[in-house]
C-alpha cells in the first residue's frame, strides 16, 4: 500500500459529511480526551449522537456515560441493530468490579487482539 500525501482538508471534509449525511452514528468522547477538542458534530435529524463521559479519556465507553445518556445510547443501538438492549449490554447498569464491560469487547477483532 502506497503512502498518501498529507491533506489538511481531509478531516474537515469528513466531518462535514458526517454532520450532513452520516446516519445512525454514535460518538463517545472522554471529557479529558484530547480528541474531544475537535469532536465531530452530528445531527439528530440523521439519528446520530455525540456524548462526552465525565472525567473520561480516550478509552471511554457507553457504560461510562451518565445513566440518562447511557440509556439513550443503548436504546438507539438496540433500534439500529433490531435486538433488545440486554442482547447488546446485558450488564448495563449492573457492572461488577473488575469485570470487562460487554461493550468494550466491540473494540476487539477476532484473532487480532485489542484495538487501540
Amino acid at each position: 500500500m502506497g503512502r498518501y500525501p498529507f491533506n489538511p482538508f481531509a478531516i474537515p471534509l469528513i466531518e462535514t459529511w458526517v454532520k450532513a449525511f452520516g446516519q445512525r452514528m454514535l460518538f463517545i468522547y472522554g471529557e479529558n480526551d484530547p480528541w474531544s477538542t475537535n469532536a465531530f458534530e452530528v445531527s439528530r435529524r440523521n439519528d446520530s449522537y455525540r456524548f462526552f463521559t465525565p472525567a473520561g479519556n480516550h478509552g471511554a465507553s457507553i457504560l461510562d456515560l451518565p445513566e440518562a445518556e447511557q440509556t439513550l445510547a443503548l436504546e438507539r443501538l438496540s433500534v439500529w441493530a433490531g435486538v433488545p438492549v440486554n442482547a447488546i449490554a446485558p450488564k448495563a447498569g449492573a457492572r461488577v468490579a473488575g469485570e470487562l464491560p460487554v461493550l468494550t469487547l466491540a473494540r476487539e477483532r477476532p484473532g487480532h487482539g485489542p484495538r487501540n
